[in-house]
């Protein structure tokens, strides 16, 4: 930001995370003024947290910014949200967690690009302000999964863990890692079995009206275009 500060830069377009809101516990249409976990839920939300802080102090110094929140970006070239998926699906260690009625919210990386573009010719008024981005379709996750598993040839989990014992077990592996100097994350934290479990997703009516931000590629079709980008690069390895 200081770069920004001394070459000038007109608007700085900042990409935040929803992550921030979320603190093990369902939510459903959540605003951008909800109030935040008194703690962030892991060193990601964290870190992401006080990005925004700074980005904040730098328009209070006059640097014109805009920040945006996406949900779950996903589309060709994806590595982290449905991979990761994949990779538990292709070893038979995705279980169902919960009830498998849970609601999510994705972004299709297209429709983010569209965000980010609308952000740099956006009106003046929404300088200093942060906006959800997703594809405005609140999802059943575990029937995209169902999708997901189909489309690519996988069995779909039938075994159901209820929320708490998986919850129980995620909150041991993390007491394990921390103890053990140079482990990686546990295969299994609270954070992500939160994620498979609760209700995820957010209002983005103000980026509707006040950035005129429209989701060109629907969840479906953006699943689609994922798939095919999956076999293909799957084929040339």
């Amino acid at each position: 930001m200081a770069g920004c500060a001394i070459h000038g830069v007109g608007r700085l377009v900042h990409v935040s995370t929803p992550s921030i809101y979320f603190g093990l516990d369902s939510l459903v249409n959540v605003r951008e003024d909800a109030p935040l976990p008194t703690r962030p839920v892991n060193e990601y939300a964290r870190t992401k947290l006080l990005a925004e802080a700074a980005v904040d102090r730098a328009f209070a110094r006059g640097l014109p910014v805009i920040t945006i929140r996406p949900r779950a970006i996903f589309g060709p070239g994806d590595t982290t949200i449905l991979p990761r998926l994949i990779a538990r699906l292709q070893k038979g260690r995705l279980p169902i967690i919960g009830d498998g009625r849970n609601l999510s919210d994705m972004t299709y990386v297209e429709n983010v690009v569209d965000a980010l573009l609308l952000c740099a010719a956006s009106p003046t008024a929404t300088l200093g302000k942060k906006y959800n981005i997703t594809n405005g379709e609140p999802t059943p996750l575990w029937p995209l999964i169902e999708k997901l598993c189909a489309a690519l040839g996988y069995e779909y989990p039938r075994r159901h863990v209820p929320y708490r014992v998986a919850d129980g077990a995620a909150a041991l592996l993390e007491v394990v890692y921390r103890l053990l100097p140079g482990q990686p994350e546990p295969p299994l934290t609270r954070y992500s079995v939160a994620l498979l479990a609760k209700n995820a997703t957010l209002d983005i009516s103000a980026a509707r009206q006040e950035l005129n931000y429209q989701p060109r590629v629907s969840v479906a079709e953006g699943l689609r275009r994922f798939v095919a980008w999956w076999q293909a690069s799957q084929q040339r390895k």
